[in-house]
């Protein structure tokens, strides 16, 4: 009973951050800068499908059936994802700039794409070792 209410708990804590994280943002970017931010986080939400290769479904595996070190799966997640993320990241940052998109030419926006995509791969990645572990059900 008590992982269901932990869980239950979390989830309205996140939807709550995520709320405020959202009024936040658009009083900050205005009306013309939404557009600008749905197009970046659709955009790192793409490299976080593409960059985390099968890996979220193989640590489950390797954990449970081949009873791996937890400790070798994070190694490998954190590497896989700084790789990856670098990687779909720079090819994201090629694409938009043969498109048109002149706006990310500035460095106060390179290096937000880089950091959220490897952050988003780690929780992508970090977020299936806790369903491993059987911490979230």
């Amino acid at each position: 009973m008590y992982q269901i209410i932990s869980t239950i708990g979390n989830r309205f804590f996140l939807l709550f951050l995520s709320l405020i994280g959202s009024i936040i943002s658009t009083r900050y970017l205005g009306p013309e800068g939404r557009g600008l931010f749905f197009y970046w986080s659709s955009s790192i939400v793409l490299v976080s499908q593409f960059g985390n290769l099968g890996l979220h479904a193989s640590n489950i595996y390797l954990f449970s059936k081949k009873k791996v070190d937890i400790s070798l799966l994070a190694s490998n997640s954190v590497l896989i994802s700084l790789i990856s993320g670098i990687f779909f990241s720079s090819i994201l940052i090629f694409v938009s700039l043969l498109i048109g998109r002149e706006e990310i030419s500035s460095i106060s926006l390179l290096i937000p794409i880089y950091v959220v995509s490897i952050m988003e791969l780690n929780s992508y990645f970090f977020s299936n070792l806790l369903v491993a572990l059987n911490k979230i059900n």
